[in-house]
């Protein structure tokens, strides 16, 4: 749809240099996850986690949120195109 041609274009625009790598990588995690730019930039690589699936993909805990009135924490999913993002940043 709209959104996903939008956030194509936004990645097609990241430069392959690390302020380019780290904005393709939070675009994606965060088009895949739903975060809100104050909780996105407070994710941490210790949250992130590969599934054993095989698959590529990962999931994120999120410690805290606006939507998590009793501080639990969640999980998100991650899918394998924005752990391969990820990935890139962090070499």
């Amino acid at each position: 749809g709209r959104c996903a041609f939008s956030l194509t274009a936004l990645l097609a625009a990241c430069n392959n240099d690390p302020p380019g790598l780290r904005d393709a990588a939070l675009l994606s995690l965060g088009y895949d996850t739903g975060l809100r730019v104050a909780e996105l930039v407070r994710v941490s690589t210790e949250h992130i986690k590969q599934t054993e699936d095989g698959s590529g993909a990962g999931t994120l805990f999120i410690p805290t949120s606006k939507t998590d009135q009793t501080g639990h924490g969640a999980h998100a999913w991650i899918s394998a195109e924005s752990m391969r993002r990820i990935a890139a940043w962090l070499r």
